[in-house]
């Protein structure tokens, strides 16, 4: 599941199943997003109150609170990675996530679809830093794809 900012389509965060969304909404009525199923799922809603007696009735408002700080450091994260003062820094940090999660989830993702996805930055700016990343073996990437990332000299 994917959600993207509402006022400049923007991917701000990914999710897999399973999930529990809209915890965030759940004192707060303002709208920041919207999100986009990316496989086929089943979504159930529950109502405000019912959730909320679930949650006293079982004693979940740790569980709640849980979830609730894991979205929250995921939106940190992402704020830092997209704050740096140069397209360099906000494409090696990207791209250090997206290691991560390769080595995390075992999946392959476009590192420009998953770098201009989440950045208002132009194709030929990170194209510019992938080509100096490489020539510079930092990083090794075919069609698209990073196959090899150096840590220690992009720290």
């Amino acid at each position: 599941m994917s959600f993207f900012r509402l006022s400049d389509d923007v991917l701000t965060i990914n999710m897999k199943s399973p999930s529990m969304i809209g915890l965030t909404q759940l004192r707060e009525t303002s709208r920041f997003h919207y999100f986009r199923c990316d496989e086929e799922s089943v979504l159930w809603v529950i109502r405000k109150p019912d959730f909320e007696a679930l949650l006293n009735e079982n004693s979940y408002w740790e569980y709640a609170y849980n979830i609730l700080s894991y979205i929250t450091v995921s939106y940190h994260e992402r704020d830092i990675m997209t704050s740096r003062g140069n397209v360099r820094m906000i494409v090696i940090d990207h791209l250090l996530r997206l290691w991560e999660l390769m080595v995390q989830e075992g999946e392959v993702h476009s590192i420009y679809k998953y770098i201009l996805s989440r950045n208002n930055l132009s194709r030929s700016a990170v194209h510019k830093v992938i080509s100096d990343l490489s020539s510079e073996g930092s990083i090794s990437v075919y069609r698209g794809k990073l196959i090899m990332l150096d840590e220690l000299q992009l720290r």
